[in-house]
């Protein structure tokens, strides 16, 4: 005799996910767990009655799946019928949820891997260990920035990065940087929509802990290495922080994303607990971006915040007679943390100069997390504030 099955779900993680934002790269469809539910038991009780399968012992499980910019994606279902463990996929593909695998007798694929777990396409999984992705399959360390990957890659966005190059032939070639460290923060929205505000603010915190340790007690931001200091680049205790920024900022409660205003109200009430005030010092004037003012907030000593809708990052790459400019170009709102300024100046072989002018930011993509964002091309700077915490 065909049974339907009603199924016990024990919810091994939970995700709220959320509309795109006013500031935020990441545009995520409206809370999909119980579209991903209905979904997944229809689909599996058609197939047990299909099948003629009466069944009394029973569990599903699910956990969040993430994309390769770790937005939740989806879900994969952990299937327990009788003495036979599965498994399946539902997942957002191209701005709509399908079941892209099922398998009702299959071992988890993820079970010889700790980290969160990435679903780049079906049959291709990977987990994010904190610095790397990790194929499951042979434990090769991904390249996050290859273009192949990222085109065959499913992701819960709606909005695209592209990437380009070019090379740039010079007779000379002359750098002025400054930076506030060796290495800066890059804190990353793991596991949470609409993030990146909230991300660039906890980048910012990590940063003042260096000096006022009481704002992230018991951590240490990084090493003193000389006369520079290389602050890690996403410590465990960043994900905490960026959690409870993103709640102070009140990311998706009125509307999605976070608002300037959210953004600057959220990180005065976590440096107000702890004791400490924060300044916003806009580098704005009459609605454009005032560089010069922003190089001098960078040498005296204070970070920057960055809201941009549209942007272009990069990273550059001097052989000498030539160089090489790696563009990761999005045409999204976004919140960046800046901690330096970098302009290039070029001799061209026709007596020409070109000078590139540089922000160097932490980007809030796990694709990228460090480069250079191109002040002059293909972006616009909503609003940028030098940051002082006191």
């Amino acid at each position: 005799m065909k049974k339907l099955l009603t199924f016990m779900l024990l919810l091994a993680v939970l995700a709220s996910v959320s509309l795109t934002p006013s500031f935020a790269l990441a545009h995520a469809e409206t809370n999909f767990e119980e579209e991903c539910d209905t979904l997944f038991f229809q689909t599996l009780n058609e197939i047990i009655a299909d099948e003629g399968i009466t069944t009394v012992n029973n569990t599903i499980t699910k956990e969040v799946v993430y994309d390769m910019r770790l937005q939740p994606l989806g879900y994969i279902y952990y299937i327990s019928l009788e003495e036979n463990e599965g498994y399946a996929f539902v997942v957002n593909t191209n701005g709509e949820f399908e079941i892209t695998e099922l398998y009702l007798n299959a071992q988890d694929p993820y079970a010889e891997y700790s980290g969160d777990k990435v679903y780049i396409n079906i049959m291709f999984y990977a987990v994010w260990d904190g610095e790397n992705f990790i194929e499951v399959n042979n434990g090769i360390i991904l390249d996050s920035s290859d273009d192949v990957l990222n085109e065959n890659a499913f992701y819960a966005t709606d909005y695209t990065i592209t990437t380009s190059s070019e090379t740039v032939y010079y007779t000379n070639r002359v750098k002025n940087e400054y930076g506030l460290a060796k290495r800066y923060p890059s804190y990353l929205p793991i596991g949470i929509s609409n993030g990146c505000a909230a991300a660039a603010g906890g980048s910012i915190i990590g940063f003042y802990d260096r000096f006022f340790p009481e704002l992230i007690p018991g951590f240490t931001p990084g090493t003193p290495m000389g006369q520079y200091y290389l602050y890690k680049e996403l410590p465990q205790e960043s994900a905490a922080l960026v959690q409870t920024l993103y709640n102070y900022m009140e990311t998706n409660v009125n509307g999605p994303g976070t608002t300037i205003n959210k953004f600057k109200s959220g990180m005065t009430r976590f440096c107000n607990e702890k004791n400490r005030s924060i300044s916003f010092n806009s580098c704005m004037q009459g609605g454009s971006f005032n560089y010069n003012y922003a190089k001098q907030c960078f040498e005296s000593g204070k970070p920057s915040i960055l809201f941009v809708d549209t942007f272009t990052v990069c990273t550059t790459f001097d052989n000498q007679t030539s160089e090489q400019i790696d563009y990761l170009i999005a045409q999204a709102c976004h919140v960046m943390a800046g901690f330096g300024y970098s302009e290039i100046t070029y001799t061209l072989s026709n007596g020409s100069t070109r000078a590139d002018k540089y922000i160097m930011v932490a980007t809030g993509l796990a694709i990228r997390s460090e480069a250079y964002f191109n002040i002059n091309y293909n972006t616009i700077i909503d609003e940028y504030y030098s940051v002082n915490i006191y």
